[in-house]
């Protein structure tokens, strides 16, 4: 064998080799775009399971002492409360607008896929049904302001909107009309 034929087998051996290092390449690319996306939807679901377990929570200290459960239900029905009762109050309801502010800003700064809206209507929700809540939610505006002020403004929006659909409501049960123009 002569050198120029060793030199055109050695170039036919580096192109092998360098196709060979593509394809390795190509396949360890993949691989990696799967992998990451795979981890992608697991951080995604565990942010959820988060929010998910911060309402759980909040839900449950509600069954767990008849306490909470009796100051809720006296105060829905505009009852006056005593101090202790009115903590018990207030901290129930802090409790719940930090957990939806903090589930907010989880569906905002993640790739949760947490909807921030269901958050806000949540809370709006709540407020609505309950005249002492919507007591508690403006005194607590400005330190939720702090930590979100989208979400205060969200929340403020859909209690508004709340607001004049039961008004709306009220008048066509009276047989008022309202002007809408």
């Amino acid at each position: 064998m002569n050198w120029e034929a060793l030199g055109t087998l050695a170039e036919i051996v580096g192109a092998i080799a360098v196709v060979i290092t593509l394809v390795y390449l190509s396949i360890q690319t993949r691989l990696t775009r799967i992998a990451t996306e795979e981890t992608s939807k697991h951080a995604s679901q565990q942010a959820t399971n988060a929010v998910m377990e911060m309402y759980s929570r909040w839900r449950g200290s509600l069954l767990d002492t008849a306490d909470v459960s009796a100051v809720l239900i006296k105060a829905r029905g505009s009852e006056a409360l005593t101090a202790q009762e009115s903590l018990i109050f207030s901290t129930y309801f802090e409790e719940l607008f930090y957990v939806a502010v903090t589930a907010y800003r989880s569906g905002l700064y993640s790739a949760s896929g947490h909807k921030e809206s269901n958050d806000a209507l949540n809370v709006a929700a709540v407020i609505s049904a309950n005249p002492k809540a919507h007591e508690e939610w403006i005194r607590m505006m400005p330190f939720l302001a702090n930590i979100s002020e989208e979400f205060v403004a969200d929340v403020q929006t859909l209690i508004e909107k709340q607001s004049s659909r039961r008004s709306s409501k009220e008048n066509e049960g009276t047989g008022e009309s309202v002007d809408q123009r």
